[in-house]
């Protein structure tokens, strides 16, 4: 009988396209699928009508049942290079709320008749059916689009949306748009009235010449998407000439090899007061003259992600009036690479005036590069920056940089990844570095050195177990420890027992202790042997932080519209956790 419904079901959602290779018509399929249901339901509803679920409320059924997926999602893309120069596109069929119909008649009813169920519409040349099916159960309830073209002008598609551009709510539209100098594409010229979310891509079009996105001042959705809040520009150069003033969340990235003209990108800010969250990618300033700055009073978070070079981020920062409690991260390319000029020689002006008043700084240490620079409170800075085998002088070019403009410093993250080959030397490039931020009250040290150390040998020289322990001047009254192993006894243990014993004697101890270890491995009770060394010492089994604490710098901007982001991480080189 599953097998039966199974092919059914393809039937009904490919037989229009291959009407003249098929053995059976659309109306038979839908005849054959109509019997499946009704045997079906007789047979579920004598079977299971004694189980527990049926005795649920027709709400919490359909609740339940809001969590199913229904219709289709986009699969990779098969064809890159498909006709015409266009996209070709795959799909996966998700049959999970189709087969809920099929369990029994009171199932099949509750879905039909719970409109909110079938609001996820998604709008392909080749599932029109489904995608009308939908549309008929979905009632007047608002509408998450999701469109993928093969070509910008598709016909079903536009139907579509002249008849039900005032219901969509959420949009994701990815396009070869075709441009020009006087009109926007076709399915971007729909007035959207109850639009809160949209994310809009540009396909490139291969053998076809690059006429290039041409946006500006031009009015997306016929100037009416009052409700909008969330948009995402991507692969699509210059700026909408709409007024947002809901628009709270704005994720930017031009079209490749596209400069951004300065003054239409602050006009353009100017017109979305009520911005919080701001994404840049691989942007590159063409002018930017000597406008007024453009004021930002409820900007929360910007994110400049792969910018062209510091300059790029500098003149961005130049141009704009930040909020006090802001939070800013920079990515860039390798400096020496870009700039030409070495890490230690950069201006110590340079974007001082956004740094001043940073409370955090994170610093990340690869094997032959610091990997990424954080500072977060009023702005923050994060900055690739390879070494290049020139050792010590380079990134310490980079510290020396960082505390000139970040004087008000009071928690450092150290961070070194696994690949960090040097982990002897961490307890001497810690105490080099501390020297440096005569403000800090709070560190924390994060090392993975899984490459040197098996947790079950003694044999190594994983610096904890050879004896070794930063010595953290008495100012840093909170330590917290992120191990990718536990303590042992032995020499390491000792080391750091004796450390802390000694801030004791000298009437400096330590407020906080934090120690924290993997969630698997081998136990030591380390808070009994820690216990009087500090005033709380507390002991945690998870690898786990927020992307504010420690910037990934190989994953997306923790700021991203679309989809939706995951804020924490897993331990640096391990599986993420959702």
């Amino acid at each position: 009988m599953s097998d039966l419904i199974r092919q059914a079901e393809l039937l009904v959602a490919g037989i229009q396209n291959n009407v003249g290779e098929s053995m059976i018509s659309f109306t038979e399929a839908e005849r054959l699928l109509s019997i499946l249901r009704i045997a079906v339901s007789a047979t579920g509803s004598i079977r299971n009508s004694h189980l527990s679920i049926h005795k649920l409320p027709n709400e919490t059924l359909a609740l339940i049942f809001s969590h199913v997926p229904s219709g289709l999602v986009p699969g990779s893309i098969i064809n890159p290079r498909g006709e015409g120069g266009n996209w070709d596109w795959s799909f996966v069929l998700i049959g999970e709320l189709s087969r809920v119909l099929l369990v029994c008649r009171r199932w099949h009813d509750v879905a039909i008749s719970t409109p909110t169920l079938w609001t996820s519409i998604y709008v392909y040349n080749h599932m029109l059916s489904i995608t009308k099916r939908h549309l008929r159960r979905s009632g007047v309830s608002p509408l998450v689009c999701f469109i993928r073209l093969t070509q910008d002008d598709g016909g079903p598609t536009l139907d579509f949306l002249s008849e039900h551009h005032d219901r969509i709510r959420e949009l994701q539209l990815t396009a070869p748009f075709t441009w020009n100098l006087h009109e926007v594409p076709p399915t971007l010229r729909f007035p959207m009235p109850s639009l809160e979310q949209a994310d809009i891509r540009q396909v490139p079009r291969y053998h076809l010449p690059d006429l290039g996105p041409v946006l500006e001042r031009k009015l997306l959705f016929n100037g009416r998407a009052q409700r909008l809040r969330k948009l995402s520009l991507q692969k699509i150069s210059g700026f909408p000439g709409n007024r947002f003033e809901r628009l709270t969340d704005l994720d930017l990235e031009p079209a490749s090899g596209h400069k951004v003209e300065g003054a239409n990108f602050l006009a353009f800010l100017s017109r979305c007061p009520m911005l919080q969250h701001l994404v840049i990618r691989h942007f590159s300033f063409s002018t930017m003259g000597f406008a007024p700055r453009q004021p930002l009073p409820h900007l929360r978070t910007l994110i400049i992600w792969q910018a062209d070079n510091l300059i790029t981020c500098d003149v961005l920062l130049s141009s704009v009036t930040l909020p006090r409690d802001i939070s800013i991260v920079m990515l860039l390319p390798g400096i020496r690479t870009v700039t030409g000029t070495d890490v230690g020689s950069l201006d110590p002006m340079t974007l001082s005036p956004q740094c001043q008043e940073a409370t955090r700084i994170a610093i990340t240490f690869d094997q032959h590069s610091i990997m990424g620079v954080s500072a977060v409170g009023l702005a923050a800075i994060h900055a690739n920056v390879v070494i290049n085998g020139h050792g010590q002088s380079d990134w310490m070019g980079i510290i020396s940089w960082l505390s000139a403009n970040g004087s008000t410093f009071t928690e450092l993250w150290l961070s070194f990844s696994a690949s960090y080959s040097n982990s002897s030397h961490i307890p001497e490039t810690v105490a080099t570095i501390l020297n440096n931020f005569p403000s800090l009250d709070s560190l924390i040290l994060l090392v993975d050195d899984r490459a040197v150390c098996n947790s079950q040998s003694g044999d190594n020289n994983c610096w904890l177990r050879s004896g070794s322990f930063p010595n953290i001047p008495p100012r840093i009254s909170r330590l917290r420890l992120c191990l990718s192993h536990d303590i042992n006894p032995g020499l390491g243990l000792e080391g750091m027992k004796e450390y802390l014993t000694s801030r004791v004697r000298n009437g400096s101890r330590l407020s906080s202790l934090v120690l924290e270890f993997p969630p698997v491995g081998p136990q030591h009770s380390a808070e009994a042997t820690f216990e009087g060394l500090a005033d709380v010492v507390e002991v945690r089994r998870a690898w786990k932080y927020t992307w504010m604490e420690v910037p990934d710098m190989h994953r997306d901007p923790p700021h991203s519209l679309w989809p939706k982001w995951s804020e924490e991480l897993a331990w640096p080189g391990s599986d993420r956790v959702e």
